[in-house]
């Protein structure tokens, strides 16, 4: 599992399979990781059970005060000290939390900020550093020679990713043909020594794709 072969023979010994090898270890341990509550979720948690405390506190004494002071008969004592419980329950308290985090959202999404979960807008308040990775956003995974260092010359190369457009530059000027043999030697030697290739889609080659000549001429 993940092992690439470039060339040549060879014999493989299967030892573990599954969960046993080495990445199944790695996806082991990715899964024993549990998310840590967040301070809201720890903060609704106190705040339940100090309610169920208060609510059986508060029914047991109406149901004490509809016995002995309103002389209520049992079964309607313990019906009235349910509706009083019942009735210090915050049962609007999800549909407030739930409201207050989308607002959060939107207020967000004006920022330019984008939030996959509702939840993730819980631990704000506790965010003092914020690591973001670019990799497959704004990335696309083109890698693009940017600088050619031959001798004492620094050569600049532009083009973005596969278009057929660029020029070489030292200095801010254009190279010349006089000083452009030792780039086409250094060129040559890149191109002959390796197995890179550009395979155009089955439908025909997107705009801007190189062919294999033109990538080796690039």
């Amino acid at each position: 599992m993940s092992t690439s072969v470039s060339k040549g023979q060879g014999k493989a010994v299967v030892l573990t399979t599954g969960m046993g090898t080495q990445f199944g270890r790695i996806a082991n341990l990715a899964q024993a990781i549990r998310d840590e509550t967040s301070p809201l979720h720890k903060e609704i948690e106190r705040t339940a059970k100090y309610d169920f405390v208060l609510a059986v506190v508060v029914g047991g004494i109406f149901f004490a005060a509809s016995l002995l002071w309103l002389h209520l008969d049992f079964v309607t004592s313990i019906l009235f000290m349910i509706g009083v419980m019942i009735s210090l329950v915050p049962e609007g308290l999800q549909v407030t939390v739930s409201s207050a985090l989308a607002i959060n959202v939107l207020k967000m999404v004006k920022e330019n900020v984008l939030v996959k979960r509702l939840s993730a807008v819980q631990t704000l308040g506790s965010v003092t550093v914020i690591c973001t990775d670019k990799t497959g956003t704004i990335t696309k995974g083109e890698m693009t020679v940017e600088k050619l260092w031959v001798k004492d010359q620094t050569v600049e190369v532009s083009g973005i990713g596969y278009m057929p457009e660029g020029d070489f530059t030292i200095n801010g000027e254009l190279l010349k043909e006089s000083e452009s043999a030792q780039i086409e030697k250094l060129l040559e030697i890149s191109a002959l020594c390796n197995s890179a290739k550009i395979e155009l889609p089955p439908t025909g080659a997107r705009p801007g794709m190189l062919s294999e000549t033109q990538l080796m001429a690039r």
